[in-house]
């Protein structure tokens, strides 16, 4: 009977090959020397990093045949990204006349967990395969002792939700600057102004209302520049707990605090020769925005408790909804730290602000989706109709690309069928209740106070014109129809803003 190898190169095998010894893959290809078939060697590392090893494999395995199997991986660890592509490829080699009698044999001990579990899944449901595991130099078959029967695919049932959960939160799509979607000339502009400033060494602010892809953004840039040889280590400085924030960024040690029980290096030090991103740097406390000015200039910072400064090279990358330059006037961020980030700044907009893109990022989010929601029981599939596509047009997206990802999740969440109409999809957008209804629905012959009215329609239009040009008060005084920055200022003031 013809004999399939399936298996992938782990770091083991790389470091192993480097340093002259043998690894997993190679001692399994040796033991199964008699086999005269194809091995397919599946990778997610650099292609420069792994020829060697593949040309050092074809001289190892003589007269048997390799299939190197380059695999685009963001995340070797997520499953959502792992097992359909795994599945596409045992289904494509199943399909083969060749291979259609051949016995798949699948070494499980390179990879991550996530990979072993992986083939473990696939080889006892849609492909029966010999599992073979290998330590040292000595590898034998893996006796699996179970099946994967009703009760399992029960319990897989009620994991859905999670999995839901993590696919809305989920940023292994973030690749590059092609995975930003757009065509609308200001996002264009932003773009390539960020592909210039990930060449550069140089600090970055990134300014933009909530869910308009300020993350996204920052992780393009690290992947993008030097950095990306270090971690991209994102914090959200208004989730910082106060009383530990200074631990969390910048470490401690053994004694520190009550309940220092160990050192604990913090965020700056694990971004060392990567990035660190600051998302809502706006909500920094002051002083600790004085221990950043210092990191900034000296490439220093001293953990909590400790005695001797540390050294971290990182790349700051910051953000925020917030206008920092109104910020820094009224005394609620610094001055020196402020011109220190600003060194290269983007500016995104809205989604309302860009034109037709709503419907490009929508359509773009659903490809997204239906990859990950592929594994899930019965999920079927799914594309809108050209009425949908007219709702998300006119719609406003208060929340920006955050909301409408989130719509589009929740419709391939629950609809069962293969086209998502206007209707779905109405049904599937949360509709806020407009406040300004409430400012006409007083009993005038009750009495009512007009000026608290009044004073209540100025703020909401404020606020609104405040999300949408993120803060940036001269903007903010055109969309509101004053005729100056000052004008506008003077009347938050009055209002309290």
């Amino acid at each position: 009977m013809k004999k399939l190898l399936m298996s992938w190169i782990g770091e083991a095998d790389l470091k192993q090959f480097e340093s002259g010894n043998v690894g997993p893959v190679e001692s399994f290809i040796d033991q199964v020397a008699e086999w005269n078939d194809k091995i397919f060697i599946l990778y997610a590392y650099p292609t420069e990093r792994v020829h060697p090893f593949l040309l050092h494999l074809s001289k190892v395995a003589k007269h048997k045949l390799i299939q190197p199997v380059e695999i685009g991986l963001n995340d070797p660890t997520s499953y959502a990204e792992v097992f359909p592509i795994v599945d596409k490829l045992l289904e494509s080699v199943r399909h083969t006349a060749e291979h259609k009698s051949a016995q798949l044999n699948i070494f499980l001990s390179p990879g991550t967990p996530t990979m072993q579990a992986v083939w473990v899944l696939l080889s006892k449901t849609k492909y029966p395969a010999v599992c073979w595991s290998g330590y040292k130099s000595r590898c034998s078959v893996v006796e699996l002792p179970f099946h994967i029967e009703l009760e399992y695919l029960e319990q897989a049932n009620e994991q859905v939700d999670i999995s839901l959960e993590n696919a809305l939160e989920d940023k292994a799509f973030i690749k590059n600057f092609e995975t930003i979607v757009g065509e609308s000339p200001i996002i264009k502009t932003q773009i390539q102004r960020a592909k210039q400033l990930a060449k550069r060494a140089v600090s970055v602010l990134i300014l933009g209302p909530t869910g308009s892809g300020k993350e996204v953004f920052a992780q393009a840039i690290h992947n993008a520049s030097a950095q990306s040889k270090g971690e991209f280590v994102a914090v959200n400085c208004g989730a910082l707990p106060s009383e530990l924030a200074e631990s969390i960024l910048f470490g401690h040690v053994k004694g520190a605090f009550t309940g220092a029980v160990n050192d604990q290096a913090g965020l700056i030090k694990q971004a060392d020769h990567g990035t660190l991103f600051l998302d809502e740097i706006g909500e920094l406390p002051l002083n600790l925005q004085v221990k950043l000015l210092r990191v900034l200039q000296e490439k220093t910072f001293r953990p909590l408790g400790a005695k001797k400064d540390e050294v971290s090279q990182f790349r700051l990358i910051a953000a925020t909804h917030q206008d920092l330059m109104e910020q820094v006037e009224i005394g609620a961020f610094r001055e020196d730290l402020f011109y220190r980030i600003a060194i290269g700044i983007l500016k995104l907009p809205s989604l309302v602000e860009r034109e037709d893109d709503s419907v490009l990022i929508a359509e773009w989010l659903l490809k997204q989706i239906n990859l990950e929601l592929a594994d899930q029981p019965g999920y079927v599939s799914k594309k809108f109709n050209q009425n949908v596509k007219k709702i998300i047009r006119n719609h406003s997206w208060l929340g920006n690309v955050r909301e409408l990802r989130a719509t589009v999740l929740r419709i391939c969440a629950w609809s069962e069928k293969k086209e998502i109409n206007a209707e779905d999809f109405e049904q599937a957008i949360l509709v806020r209740k407009s406040k300004s209804r409430s400012w006409f629905e007083s009993n005038t012959s009750q009495g009512i106070d007009l000026e608290l009215i009044l004073n209540d329609v100025q703020k909401f239009y404020i606020k609104e014109a405040s999300r949408i040009t993120a803060g940036q008060i001269t903007k903010m005084a055109a969309l509101l129809g004053f005729k100056n920055h000052q004008t506008l200022k003077k009347r938050m003031e009055n209002l309290g803003l």
